[in-house]
């Protein structure tokens, strides 16, 4: 039986892990002539196992600190003489196992340093400096040699000389240095330009930073600028008192500042106009600042046109046709106190789970459940960044098409008719120049955009095509006084045909390559039956719908299933050209690459569909094999049936395939002949029929 090395240094890992945490329980102590059990075969575990019985026997750490220390650091078993000295010096000069302890799982790099040459130096320093004076034993002590420990001496003396020059003496430096060790630390740049902010803008004298030097850790930009404005406008409204520390309110977190000095203040808020809202947030270029509002769902007719689409349409509750299912879903975000995420009725979650809840802003671990099991802080974080980035959009675009660049005398009261299709300026701030001008409505002529919703929110606005709008033209240039008429919106219900292909959806081939066709459970014919249409009214082709509309109840009962494995994604990267270098970085395996590994290869992955990106005509019949596996019935037989363009020659090998209990994977062969097919991409599809199930495998040939 072959043997995977991988897992099996995980359980001898995990076995000498075991036995350590075992041991901890049990109260047994470690003598240094009871080393724990390593595994021969591995160095890197016999030099963990030393370096855990040194941190436990030697220093005093606890078995599960030095378990954590020795992940992330070695000590030789032959090489013990420089930490045992490093050990002895710090307890000589009063370090307790505490703290001794909490150094070295912050430093362990401690371990490795010279005695002589680095730790006595340093000790001196600090004690000609007064931070000796204080107990070895406390956090401030601890925080000063760590300090030390990251610089050296020719940083330290450059970063006295910097604060030197800005009007700080020496004791006034050791002063700040005791109270924040690592203000050494920072770079010649960052201390400069908060002295500069602190003194020439906030006017704070230099003893306040110097009594409190955390101040200089906060980033300008960022922190220290955007509140400076904000507090300048409460004070300027006489909404704050004059002798309000500021020291105090720099220091907050970012949502207690919110909360207390934004968001939860009526009359700051109401108070603060645009030119204000541009000192708020240290950027000129601002429009408007306000919350997000809660979205009102904006789809009437999905539900009743999904439930008719895939035959959800039952009176009657569907029964539980799938349990024990994880579901992963990459969001921007998400109201875990939504009705969706409620777990009544699910069962626990599955044991092959691996993921975790993260606790984050605005979430807590108590909001997930089993519904719910985890939530990263990312897709929060990544809602709020998308936010500014689609408004930081719009005010890139206004500096185009500007507001106050209508003739208001000309537009105010009128409904405008708007006949400028840019696609790179978005309808809304189309709307926002309009709506400036103090026009009552908006007519956007946009053939392009007819199909995607827009919300204007309460200004009336309606889009049409292109024929339309000619004859609204025609109308107006026609007519001495043309009117219009503001009517109420209304729903359209059982609009036919749809689903559409939207103008904006993304279409195939792949940028990268030709060989792999985007796929989907789904229905391929719209709701009159007929074949999907584009936006300009087409039946659209594998490259425009991928395989179609999800059909989410077919895609419970398959029969057949084209499995895709981890091997199958590696062999594309070979294929596409990564070295096995490369590619054994980024899995972490022993991977080699098919001694073949050309692009045309991509076609064979085992993909529920086929692309071939060159079919060349003039050369024989290219052949492609796709595995299936029957997921239904044990005892099925599928009989083929191809669709092909004129002049592209397509067949199956097997034309049947059949499966029995104890045989439920079966291959075959599709073959392609181009000799007389048209240039370019031919769409058709090969469909698996047993009776019941119909397999659909479309499929993409480009002909060259």
């Amino acid at each position: 039986m072959p043997t995977n090395i991988s897992s099996t240094r995980n359980l001898i890992s995990l076995i000498q892990k075991r036995f350590l945490l075992t041991s901890s329980s049990a109260a047994i102590t470690l003598s240094p002539n009871s080393p724990l059990p390593t595994a021969t075969s591995s160095s890197s575990s016999s030099s963990s196992s030393s370096t855990a019985q040194f941190l436990v026997n030697s220093c005093g750490l606890s078995l599960q600190s030095a378990l954590s220390v020795s992940k992330k650091f070695q000590i030789h078993e032959n090489d013990l003489h420089k930490p045992r000295s490093v050990v002895q010096f710090m307890k000589a000069h009063g370090f307790s196992e505490t703290r001794l302890d909490k150094l070295i799982q912050s430093r362990p790099g401690v371990l490795h340093c010279r005695v002589e040459c680095n730790l006595t130096p340093k000790f001196e320093f600090l004690t000609e400096n007064g931070v000796v004076g204080v107990e070895p034993n406390a956090p401030v002590f601890i925080h000063a040699l760590r300090a030390m420990l990251s610089i050296s001496e020719s940083t330290r003396k450059k970063k006295i000389e910097v604060l030197k020059s800005l009007g700080w003496s020496e004791k006034d430096i050791w002063h700040a240095f005791k109270r924040h060790p690592f203000l050494l630390g920072y770079s010649e740049e960052k201390i400069r330009a908060g002295m500069g902010f602190f003194v020439n803008t906030l006017k704070l004298g230099l003893q306040h930073v110097i009594a409190c030097p955390q101040l200089l850790t906060y980033p300008i930009d960022k922190r220290l600028l955007p509140r400076y404005n904000v507090l300048k406008i409460l004070e300027s409204k006489k909404l704050i008192k004059k002798d309000l520390k500021i020291k105090n309110l720099l220091k907050i977190n970012e949502k207690e500042f919110l909360k207390n000095y934004v968001y939860n203040d009526p009359v700051t808020t109401n108070r603060l106009n645009r030119d204000q809202l541009i000192l708020k947030t240290g950027h000129d270029g601002i429009v408007s600042i306000f919350r997000d509002p809660i979205l009102q769902l904006h789809t009437t007719r999905s539900w009743d046109f999904l439930e008719a689409a895939s035959g959800m349409q039952y009176k009657h509750k569907q029964p539980s046709m799938s349990s024990d299912v994880i579901i992963g879903m990459i969001d921007t975000g998400i109201w875990p106190e939504s009705p969706s995420f409620n777990d009544d009725g699910i069962g626990e979650i599955p044991s092959r789970w691996k993921g975790a809840c993260m606790e984050g802003y605005d979430f807590k671990k108590s909001n997930c459940n089993r519904g719910l099991p985890s939530v990263s802080q990312t897709s929060i974080t990544q809602e709020i960044i998308l936010s500014h980035l689609e408004r930081m959009l719009q005010l890139s675009l206004l500096q185009y098409q500007k507001l106050g660049s209508l003739d208001t005398q000309k537009v105010a009261g009128k409904i405008v008719v708007c006949t400028y299709n840019d696609l790179n300026i978005p309808r809304q701030i189309k709307k926002l120049v309009v709506e400036d001008a103090r026009a009552k409505g908006l007519i956007l002529v946009s053939e392009d955009e007819t199909v995607v919703p827009f919300d204007s929110g309460t200004f009336p606005f309606a889009e049409v095509g292109n024929l339309s709008g000619l004859q609204i033209i025609k109308y107006i240039n026609g007519t001495k006084k043309p009117t219009a008429t503001i009517l109420p919106a209304r729903d359209v219900p059982r609009y036919r045909p749809a689903p559409t292909v939207a103008y904006f959806s993304s279409r195939g081939p792949g940028q990268y390559t030709g060989n792999i066709l985007k796929v989907s459970f789904s229905n391929i014919y719209d709701n009159m039956g007929k074949p999907l249409q584009n936006s300009s009214h087409h039946f659209a082709n594998a490259h425009e719908v991928g395989v179609g509309e999800i059909n989410p109840l077919k895609a419970l009962n398959p029969g057949l299933v084209f499995e895709t494995t981890t091997e199958d994604y590696l062999q594309f990267l070979c294929y596409y050209g990564y070295s096995e270098k490369n590619i054994r970085s980024m899995s972490k395996k022993n991977f080699n690459c098919p001694r073949i590994s050309i692009d045309r290869l991509i076609s064979n992955i085992n993909y529920p569909s086929i692309s071939i990106g060159n079919l060349d005509r003039h050369k024989p019949a290219q052949t492609i094999k796709r595995t299936v596996t029957n997921v239904g019935c044990p005892n099925a037989t599928y009989i083929s049936r191809v669709q092909a363009p004129v002049g592209l020659e397509v067949k199956v090998f097997p034309k049947k395939i059949a499966f029995i209990e104890g045989l439920t994977r079966v291959s075959f062969k599709v073959l392609f002949y181009g000799k007389e097919a048209f240039n370019g991409y031919n769409f058709g599809s090969v469909t698996w029929f047993d009776g019941r199930h119909s397999v659909h495998l479309s499929f993409a040939v480009n002909v060259e």
